[in-house]
């Protein structure tokens, strides 16, 4: 299902496969991004947050360590500490995470893993 907000006058977007717009905010980003969200048992907001933050960290960034403590470092300052995120092309994981606070998803062959852990 696709899932739609109204955010400062943006749309946006988040499904399987689906293209997601950017938040004005978010100027360096200016192209949709085409996320695949694999598992997520975040809210949409926070779900939403964590794609564009993630797209912003893939174009600033090019080593996956680097692009990690990136996202990491925004989604503690803006939802609270205690944040993992993994970032690759190829990995497995067995996790733990607090409710309502997961989500696996790829942007082009790059994966995305982020949780929160208390």
């Amino acid at each position: 299902a696709v899932v739609s907000t109204q955010s400062t006058g943006t749309i946006q977007k988040v499904s399987k496969g689906a293209a997601i717009k950017q938040e004005p905010e978010m100027a360096d980003i200016t192209e949709e991004i085409k996320a695949t969200v694999h598992s997520s048992s975040m809210h949409r907001e926070l779900q939403e947050h964590a794609i564009l933050t993630a797209a912003e960290a893939v174009r600033s960034f090019k080593e996956h360590e680097e692009i990690a403590d990136f996202i990491k470092r925004i989604l503690d300052e803006t939802n609270g500490p205690h944040w993992h995120c993994v970032v690759g092309c190829d990995f497995g994981s067995t996790i733990s995470h607090s409710p309502d606070h997961f989500i696996d998803f790829s942007i082009g062959k790059r994966g995305f893993l982020l949780y929160k852990a208390e």
